[in-house]
């Protein structure tokens, strides 16, 4: 009798465990593809600082104006980058970017960032994804041109 009552409060131990396990969140929705193209403008407000502001098309998104902005080291880092994109029904989408740049001639900048959508809102509720980013930046009139290739997590 005692190893069959022992049994059970093992078995109800074991029941209790895997559901905890298996409560977790939902799982993700497909990962798809992701690409974007954008043009515009960025600023200097302060020393070590870059705003950026553009218009692109996305492969998910469609048409979309970003704003965003991050410091840059001596070094050639970048760091504390932050952006907000929002698409032409409104729904928005934001996350960070961080990663490097360096001189090219005739006064351009290329950087190379990763970029990690984190929170959307509207039909991009729940979206996350990450992407590399190549932008070039040309500080004679300060406009910029992106180009990005990465995935998206569908929710």
């Amino acid at each position: 009798m005692t190893r069959f009552v022992s049994f059970r409060r093992s078995a109800l131990a074991l029941v209790a465990l895997s559901v905890l396990g298996f409560a977790g969140p939902a799982p993700a929705g497909p990962t798809v593809p992701y690409r974007e193209s954008c043009n515009g403008s960025v600023a200097f407000p302060s020393p070590g600082v870059l705003t950026f502001s553009g218009r692109g098309v996305a492969s998910i998104m469609g048409r979309y104006a970003i704003s965003g902005g991050n410091q840059i080291t001596a070094d050639g880092r970048i760091i504390n980058g932050t952006f907000t994109s929002m698409a032409a029904d409104g729904s928005t989408i934001s996350g960070i970017y961080f990663g490097t740049f360096r001189n090219l001639p005739n006064n351009l900048v290329r950087f190379d960032v990763t970029a990690v959508w984190q929170q959307g809102t509207g039909r991009l509720a729940g979206v996350t994804g990450r992407a590399a980013v190549v932008a070039i930046v040309n500080l004679n009139n300060n406009t910029f041109h992106y180009d990005t290739l990465g995935t998206w997590t569908l929710p």
